[in-house]
């Protein structure tokens, strides 16, 4: 075989590679992500409030740290709120994996994801002595 062919069937061979591998990335995008959350357990005869009620407070709660600044009173006002662990787990469950994407930022996670990064430490360890201690759970 003359060097021409080879170098055009290794061209051609290396295109379709580039192809498949494109084909693969987008396939992946498409695929439903995992939510981490669906793991979590709750004592459905424990909670203090409808599944109404627990997305109202997830999407507060994303409200207040969507964007530029953190709501931190907002943070807390959600919290206050919450009865045991339950409640809690009710909360992360309706908060879900959500991201926020722009040209030079991105970033996603679950609602204890979303607090470690939005507030300080001085705010963490405040949120949990003030309120999350007291229903059973820490940042």
């Amino acid at each position: 075989m003359d060097s021409g062919k080879t170098i055009a069937y290794i061209g051609i061979g290396a295109a379709v590679l580039v192809v498949l591998v494109l084909l693969v990335v987008y396939l992946n995008r498409l695929r439903p992500k995992k939510d981490v959350t669906d793991d979590i357990e709750v004592d459905s005869s424990n909670l203090s409030y409808t599944d109404a009620d627990y997305k109202i407070m997830a999407n507060q709660m994303y409200v207040a740290m969507k964007g530029a600044g953190t709501d931190t009173p907002a943070i807390e006002r959600v919290c206050k709120k919450l009865n045991n662990v339950d409640d809690w787990n009710a909360l992360v469950k309706a908060f879900g994996v959500k991201s926020v994407s722009n040209w030079f930022y991105k970033f996603g996670g679950t609602l204890y994801d979303w607090l470690q990064d939005e507030l300080s430490a001085r705010e963490i360890r405040k949120l949990n002595e003030e309120i999350l201690n007291n229903i059973g759970v820490t940042l």
